[in-house]
């Protein structure tokens, strides 16, 4: 159960709003397990049904970024995923701009040495999946994604780049706070 109130409610209710945007059936399930926080699924619309998302309850900032990266999904429909139909190169480039997206429209700054890192882990995991054995996932992808996959790389680390000019920018706040005291 969620309660009333934090961030915990703020997770909640965003990925609530994205459903009620988009049309999605949000399904919740209780992450029990170091895997299942990152357990997530997305149907996409299809013949006139909508989307369906299957993601953990969204009691840590982990949870809450799995829901993202699945709306990142709905969001970005034509882009695609892996799946339990195989990871693909395209698939890959997929859910690297699911986590570009998810990073963007979060509502709390992500942690850059958990948040960003674990995104870059699942994709590296994926990757294997369809042989690569080291050195760049963009060169080793075909050609009309390699500059696509790069760019958005590129995003990602922007990103992260941002979060840490915000971190700093709070820990200063703090400490001249702590300084007028």
């Amino acid at each position: 159960m969620i309660q009333p109130g934090g961030r915990r409610e703020l997770y909640l209710d965003h990925l609530h709003e994205l459903a009620d945007d988009t049309g999605a059936v949000l399904t919740f399930y209780h992450p029990k397990g170091f895997i299942a926080q990152w357990r997530a699924e997305t149907h996409r619309a299809f013949r006139g049904r909508p989307a369906h998302i299957t993601t953990p309850l969204p009691f840590t900032q982990s949870h809450y970024l799995t829901g993202l990266h699945e709306f990142g999904h709905v969001y970005q429909a034509d882009l695609g995923g892996t799946s339990n139909h195989g990871v693909t190169p395209e698939g890959i480039y997929g859910e690297l701009m699911a986590h570009v997206w998810a990073f963007e429209h979060s509502r709390v700054l992500p942690i850059p040495d958990r948040d960003l890192e674990q995104a870059r882990i699942s994709l590296l995991f994926d990757a294997r999946e369809i042989g690569w054995t080291g050195g760049s996932v963009a060169d080793f992808l075909p050609a009309h994604l390699q500059d696509l996959y790069s760019e958005a790389f590129a995003r990602l680390e922007q990103l992260q780049g941002n979060v840490w000019t915000e971190v700093d920018r709070l820990e200063q706040l703090q400490g001249s706070k702590g300084g007028d005291a």
